[in-house]
C-alpha cells in the first residue's frame, strides 16, 4: 500500500506523543514493505526529504487571521496531487483541531484517528470551550470516511461530545520496545522519581507537586525531575506553579530538564527509580508505556483509558490524579519496596506482549486494507 500520515511534530522535529507514535508507525509499515509519505504543517520549515525510508514533506505555515483555514486548504490540495504522484491508496488524519476539516474531496479514503481534540481535553478538563473549534473538529469528523481511535474509552467519549453515529475502530497505539542495553540496569535504590511528557496540569503535575510535600516528609532524600518542555497557563508557566505548591524546604529536590530527545529521556528515566503519571486526561498514554518498557514501576492515572491499560498491564498501578495522597502513598510504596527489578522486569514483559508495534502492525494494515477495499 502507498500511504499518507499528517504529523505536524514528525521527528527528530520536536515532538509530543503524536509525533513519537506517527514515527514509529510509519517506520514499521516501511519496513513491512509499504511505501509512506508524512505531510504537515510547521511553524519554521519548509523541506521535503527522506527519513528512514519514509518521504517527509513539511510545508511552512502561512500567517494571518485565515491562516488555519489556509494551511488546512494548503494540506488538502497537496495531499490531492500526492494521490498522483505517489499513487496514495488511502490518507490517515488526525482529530486535534480538526486539520482535515477544509480539504477538497478526494478520490481515496480519509481516515481520522482520535489522539484526543481540542474540544475533547477541554470538556475532559471542564474548560471554556470555543464555538468555532468545536464545529471544525466536527466538521473533520464528519467529512472523514473513517474513524480509528486509540482507545475505547476516547472513541465513546467523542462520539458523545460531537454527536457521531460513525463506527469508530480501536487500535491501541504500539511502541518500539527499547533494546535490552538501553533499559534500566541498575537498580540500586537512588530515592529519584520521574515524570516525563510536557508540564501541563491536565498531566497532573500539579497534584504531583503537592503529593511531593507528602513524600518529603517520609523520606527527606527523595528528588523529583520533570523531563519536557515547560507550558504556559494563564500567562504562568507551570514550572512557577509547581514551584508554589511545593513547600520551599523542599525546591532543592526539585528538577527541570525542559525538551530533551528520545534519547536523551530514554537515558534519564533509567536512572530513576520510578516514573509517575498522574493525568487528569489522556486518550491513551504512551508515556507510561515508554517507561514500562525500560523496566520502571510505573504510577499511571485510573482516569480515561487507565482502566483499559491496567486490563493488559497487571503491573501498572492506577492512582486518582486529584488524590494527592493516594499518589504520595504509592510512590512510597514503590520506594520503600524490595521489589524494583522485579516488577520492572514485569512491566517491560507486559508491555511487549501487548503494545509492541510491529505486533500491533498487522491491525492497522487489516483496518487500512478494509477501508480501501470498502471505500471501492
Amino acid at each position: 500500500m502507498n500511504i499518507c500520515l499528517i504529523c505536524n511534530e514528525y521527528p527528530p522535529y520536536k515532538c509530543g506523543g503524536i509525533g513519537t507514535f506517527t514515527y514509529e508507525l510509519a517506520t514499521a509499515l516501511t519496513k513491512n514493505g509499504h511505501h509512506v509519505v508524512v505531510v504537515g504543517i510547521y511553524r519554521d520549515v519548509d523541506e521535503d526529504i527522506e527519513i528512514e525510508g519514509v518521504r517527509v514533506i513539511r510545508l511552512k505555515s502561512w500567517q494571518g487571521k485565515i491562516a488555519f483555514f489556509t494551511n488546512s486548504l494548503r494540506l488538502g490540495y497537496k495531499i490531492k496531487n500526492l494521490i498522483q504522484e505517489e499513487d496514495l491508496d488511502i490518507v490517515e488524519s488526525i482529530d486535534f483541531e480538526g486539520i482535515s476539516a477544509f480539504w477538497p474531496v478526494l478520490t481515496i479514503p480519509i481516515i481520522i484517528r482520535l489522539h484526543g481534540s481540542v474540544i475533547y481535553f477541554a470538556k475532559e478538563m471542564k474548560t471554556r470551550v470555543s464555538k468555532i473549534t468545536y464545529l471544525i473538529e466536527k466538521r473533520a469528523l464528519q467529512k472523514s470516511d473513517y474513524i480509528c481511535s486509540v482507545s475505547d474509552y476516547t472513541a465513546q467519549k467523542t462520539k458523545q461530545i460531537f454527536k457521531l453515529d460513525k463506527e469508530i475502530t480501536t487500535i491501541y497505539n504500539g511502541l518500539k520496545i527499547p533494546d535490552e542495553n538501553r533499559c534500566k540496569r541498575d537498580f540500586t535504590k537512588n530515592y529519584l522519581v520521574s515524570f516525563s511528557g510536557s508540564l501541563m496540569r491536565k498531566k497532573g503535575v500539579l497534584s504531583l507537586a503537592k503529593a511531593w510535600n507528602l513524600v518529603k516528609e517520609k523520606i527527606p532524600e527523595a528528588r523529583l525531575k520533570f523531563i519536557g518542555k515547560d507550558t504556559l497557563e494563564d500567562g504562568i508557566f507551570i514550572k512557577e506553579k509547581i514551584y508554589s505548591l511545593v513547600d520551599k524546604q523542599y525546591h532543592d529536590s526539585l528538577e527541570f530538564t525542559g525538551h530533551v530527545s528520545k534519547e536523551s529521556l530514554e537515558a534519564l528515566l533509567v536512572e530513576s527509580d520510578l516514573a509517575v503519571y498522574p493525568s487528569i486526561s489522556e486518550s491513551f498514554g504512551l508515556a507510561p508505556l515508554e517507561a514500562m518498557a525500560l523496566k520502571l514501576p510505573v504510577i499511571f492515572s485510573e482516569k480515561s483509558a487507565g482502566l483499559e491499560l491496567k486490563a493488559k498491564l497487571p503491573n501498572l498501578i492506577l492512582v486518582d490524579p486529584l488524590n494527592e495522597t493516594g499518589i504520595a502513598t504509592n510512590i512510597l510504596k514503590l520506594l520503600n519496596s524490595d521489589s524494583l527489578e522485579s516488577i520492572g522486569a514485569l512491566c517491560r514483559q507486559e508491555v511487549n506482549d501487548n503494545f509492541n508495534v510491529e505486533k500491533l502492525l498487522s491491525e492497522n494494515i487489516k483496518f487500512y486494507e478494509s477501508c480501501i477495499n470498502e471505500f471501492k
